[in-house]
């Protein structure tokens, strides 16, 4: 038995938010990527487009693009402004490695931090992007 809600009015457009976005490819998509049937960066960029209203003060894309001798390679890019801002309408997808198998994207609505709040953030093995503001955490 399910529990059902009553979405009022607070529901009924999008609010003070970031927008966040997430790809993870299976082995048909890998294979889509990799015979140049879809362009995975297109997607995420469209993505994170769409929902621009969500954030303007910066956009972020990171790309986990395998493993290299046991190792994760991914890149982050994280620029201010609204998406076509940020990857001047598409033209610096470039910088990213092809045939990633999980993409995460952020547009970034700003309440605390400025600039230096941007998403994703990556780690070691993580990356992570979210509605909020880490406490107390500082970008290197």
């Amino acid at each position: 038995m399910g529990i059902e809600h009553e979405i009022g009015p607070e529901f009924d457009r999008p609010g003070e938010e970031c927008g966040v976005v997430g790809f993870r490819f299976n082995q048909t998509g890998l294979e889509a990527i990799g015979n140049g049937h879809i362009d995975p960066y297109q997607m995420m960029y469209d993505a994170l487009y769409s929902q621009s209203n969500r954030g303007s003060q910066n956009t972020g894309i990171w790309s986990d693009v395998g493993l290299n001798d046991k190792h994760a390679i991914n890149r982050s890019v994280i620029r201010p402004g609204r998406p076509s801002a940020a990857f001047k309408k598409g033209q610096l997808l470039s910088l990213f490695a092809p045939n990633p198998s999980v993409l995460l994207g952020h547009n970034r609505y700003t309440t605390t931090g400025g600039e230096a709040g941007g998403q994703p953030v990556e780690f070691d093995d993580l990356a992570l992007v979210h509605n909020g503001q880490f406490n107390g955490f500082q970008e290197a």
